[in-house]
């Protein structure tokens, strides 16, 4: 573990922090790429697929809660689930309480190609995960669940390495 009172030039230009920003660059970089081939297996875009991997889970879901979710513009929306719905992957409906409200929900196609983006997914990673040992894992497993917790808690904007106003 890095003391960093006493350990400041670790943390340097010359120390860790440089060469983890410069490893997790790289790391999301080539994972994005990788994943472009199983976009081009579906036919989808990223937001298409997130989008898809959030219908999944729920039964039904406003066009506003799918805008929040993914972090774009109602009208983003739209033009997204457009193609999703011509595939036959999700159904648009009105609500019955409210006729303003589009709902949309998953298909039975839109759950295969889920299953299918999983299953696509998990043998990809799965080919890399088995050459760690069991120790790497573990410590992997420990550093992402980390960093996966302080993601979330800036996002809450409860981050205690933020300055307060």
């Amino acid at each position: 573990m890095i003391d960093r009172n006493n350990d400041k030039d670790s943390l340097g230009s010359n120390g860790l922090l440089p060469q983890l920003e410069s490893l997790a660059g790289e790391f999301v970089y080539l994972i994005r790429h990788e994943l472009r081939q199983i976009k081009g297996e579906v036919q989808l875009a990223d937001g298409q697929i997130f989008l898809l991997m959030i219908l999944s889970r729920l039964p039904f879901c406003k066009a506003s809660d799918i805008a929040c979710h993914i972090g774009i513009t109602s009208g983003a929306v739209t033009g997204m689930t457009d193609k999703l719905v011509n595939m036959g992957l999700i159904t648009r409906e009105r609500s019955e309480e409210d006729r303003r409200v589009v709902l949309f929900s998953i298909t039975d196609k839109g759950r295969e190609t889920v299953h299918k983006i999983v299953e696509i997914r998990g043998a990809w990673l799965r080919n890399f995960l088995c050459q760690l040992s069991i120790e790497e894992m573990e410590k992997a497993v420990e550093v992402f669940a980390k960093l996966k917790a302080l993601i979330e808690l800036r996002r809450s904007g409860n981050d205690p390495a933020e300055p307060s106003p």
